[in-house]
């Protein structure tokens, strides 16, 4: 049976109930999640790459025992659909925030 993985993109900087939620539903789906920093020249994040990684590994475990070991964080730049294919993923994963957000990307599908 092939493994359902899903490709998470976002700067999580810093992380947020919203993300976490998505991640939970994401969690639902699919047999594993990689959540994908996106990592920007032009910026000066908050939080380190580690930092953000090592938040988002250890807020779903204390959230969800076990899923630990289904979710993967890495970096990417550049585009998140070549991030995804990178990791074999299946699906994306987007969180919206209001109707704007959609709109947004059902012009993006």
């Amino acid at each position: 049976m092939t493994k359902r993985i899903c490709y998470y993109a976002g700067s999580f900087d810093p992380l947020t109930n919203g993300h976490l939620d998505v991640l939970r539903q994401a969690l639902a789906v699919c047999d594993e999640v990689v959540v994908g920093i996106g990592i920007h020249p032009g910026k000066e994040p908050m939080f380190s790459f580690e930092e953000r990684a090592q938040l988002i590994r250890d807020v779903v475990e204390a959230a969800e025992k076990g899923a630990g070991t289904r979710i993967r964080v890495e970096s990417f730049s550049g585009l998140v659909i070549e991030a995804a294919r990178r990791a074999n993923a299946c699906m994306l994963v987007r969180g919206l925030r209001d109707g704007t957000d959609l709109d947004y990307e059902m012009q993006m599908a």
